[in-house]
C-alpha cells in the first residue's frame, strides 16, 4: 500500500512539472540564454578551443593601495574592467575576504568589447594597522575567478 502511495505521489508531481500552460512561456522570457550557463570550474572535459570561446574579464588594475587613513573613515574605489573574450560574461558572485570590504557590480550580462566598473568600499572601523582585503570574483567565463586587493593603514 505505502509503495503504491508513493507512485502516485510521485506520478502527480512529474505530472505537475509538464505544464503546457502558456503563462510557462511569459514566464521563461526575458531569462538568460542557457549558452551562457557553462561553467569553467568543471572544465577538465573542455578543450583548449571551447575554453578559448568563453568570456573573459580584463582588469584595467587588479590592486588599490588607499594609503593612510584615519580609523572609522570609509573608503572607495572602482576597479575598471572589460570583456575581452568571445562570449558574454557573467558575474555570479563578488565576495570580500571581510565584512568591511564591499564589492558593488552590475550582474547583467558584459557582452564582448562593453567595460564596467565593480565598486569596493572598505570600512576602516576596528581596522587598526596594516590591511590587506581582497574581493574573489567568480564568473561563467575563462578563468571562472579573479581577485582584486586593497590595501590600507589605519591610524587613530
Amino acid at each position: 500500500m505505502k509503495k503504491l502511495i508513493l507512485l502516485a505521489t510521485a506520478s502527480s508531481f512529474f505530472y505537475a512539472c509538464q505544464s503546457d500552460d502558456p503563462k510557462t512561456e511569459d514566464i521563461l522570457k526575458g531569462k538568460l540564454s542557457a549558452d551562457l550557463v557553462e561553467n569553467p570550474r568543471s572544465a577538465e572535459n573542455m578543450n583548449a578551443s571551447k575554453l578559448a570561446s568563453l568570456g573573459h574579464l580584463q582588469f584595467e588594475d587588479t590592486l588599490h593601495d588607499f594609503g593612510n587613513m584615519k580609523e572609522g573613515e570609509m573608503a572607495e574605489y572602482e576597479f575598471n574592467y572589460s570583456n575581452t573574450g568571445k562570449k558574454a560574461i557573467i558575474i555570479n558572485e563578488a565576495k570580500g575576504s571581510c565584512g568591511c570590504t564591499v564589492p558593488e557590480y552590475n550582474s547583467s550580462p558584459l557582452q564582448p568589447g562593453e567595460k564596467s566598473k565593480m565598486k569596493v568600499t572598505f570600512n576602516s572601523q576596528g581596522k587598526r594597522g596594516f590591511n590587506e582585503k581582497t574581493v574573489t570574483i567568480t564568473t561563467n567565463g575563462n578563468p571562472s575567478t579573479y581577485t582584486l586587493k586593497i590595501l590600507a593603514t589605519v591610524n587613530n
